[in-house]
C-alpha cells in the first residue's frame, strides 16, 4: 500500500498535466483521435462483426427481418452520464483531473473545471474554499 505522501505527490503531479479541453493542441488531438478511432471500431464491428455475434445476428435477421423491414440492431458505445454521473463515480478511481477515488466523475465524463479539480475534497484534506459571489453577504 501506499504512502499517504506518496499519494499525494502523485495526486499532485496528475494535476499538472495538460488536460483535455484545456486548450493544449496535442492532448486535445490525442482526446478526438482516441473517441474518432472508438467509434470507427464500434461502426466497423456493427457492420462487420466477427463469430459468434456475426452467427447470432445473422439468426436474429432472418427470424425477425424482412426484405422490406430488414432487421437492425445496435449497441452504441457513449461517453454521456446523464443523471447518474454521482453513482458511476463510486466504483471508480482517481482520474488525472484532479477527482479522487470513489467521488463522484463530471457530466458526461468531461474534465472537472480547472479549479474545481483542485479543490480539497472531505477525503482529500478538507471543505472546497470559501467563495465570494457578488451581493450575496455572509451570515
Amino acid at each position: 500500500m501506499q504512502s499517504r505522501e506518496s499519494v499525494r505527490h502523485l495526486r499532485t503531479y496528475a494535476l499538472r498535466l495538460p488536460k483535455f479541453g484545456s486548450g493544449n493542441k496535442e492532448v486535445d488531438d490525442f482526446g478526438r483521435r482516441l473517441v474518432r478511432d472508438l467509434v470507427d471500431m464500434a461502426y466497423d464491428l456493427y457492420w462487420n462483426p466477427r463469430c459468434p455475434i456475426a452467427q447470432k445476428l445473422d439468426a436474429l435477421r432472418a427470424r425477425y427481418g424482412t426484405a422490406q423491414h430488414p432487421f437492425l440492431f445496435a449497441v452504441t458505445p457513449g461517453i454521456a452520464t446523464f443523471e447518474d454521473y454521482g453513482g458511476v463515480g463510486t466504483f471508480l478511481g482517481a482520474s488525472a483531473d484532479g477527482r479522487c477515488c470513489r467521488h463522484s466523475v463530471a457530466p458526461d465524463f468531461g474534465p472537472f473545471r480547472r479549479a474545481r479539480a483542485t479543490w480539497p475534497s472531505p477525503r482529500s484534506g478538507g471543505p472546497p474554499p470559501a467563495v465570494s459571489v457578488p451581493g450575496l453577504r455572509a451570515k
